[in-house]
């Protein structure tokens, strides 16, 4: 299970169909080929109405890959298809730094943290901070 917005959804893989009645929370990572759905009260992905119908455009992922679906079908012939290709990887993350040795010996010496999340621009995140000799 994952937790998103407040509710649990169920991790599957794709392809993947879901059929019958009731409300059910859906979770898959990777690249959506299509989505398709029939005789539902709705279908949500990340937030966009698929309801009753074959898509191949898919809303921008959540955390890079992730698509949270919500089924709610309308009754026992209600339907839903996704196929794709499943990624649950986790994103990369390096860490380069200035040694603590430095630091420790010379105040005001500069420590730079970069962190990489992904390959995004955006998602990398770069600290600096400047020792002050107290460690």
């Amino acid at each position: 299970m994952i937790n998103w917005n407040g509710d649990n959804y169920a991790v599957i893989q794709m392809p993947h169909t879901q059929t019958g009645k009731g409300i059910v929370y859906l979770v898959v990572s990777g690249t959506v080929n299509f989505v398709d759905s029939d005789k539902m009260n709705s279908l949500t992905i990340n937030g966009e109405d698929y309801t009753d119908q074959y898509s191949t455009v898919m809303p921008d992922p959540v955390d890079g890959k992730k698509s949270f679906i919500i089924y709610d079908g309308e009754r026992s012939q209600s339907s839903f298809n996704i196929e794709g290709t499943n990624d649950w990887s986790q994103p990369s993350m390096a860490v380069s730094h200035t040694s603590l040795y430095g630091l420790y010996n010379r105040p005001g010496y500069p420590f730079t943290r970069t962190e990489f999340y992904g390959q995004r621009p955006e998602s990398h995140r770069k600290y600096q901070f400047e020792c002050s000799g107290q460690l």
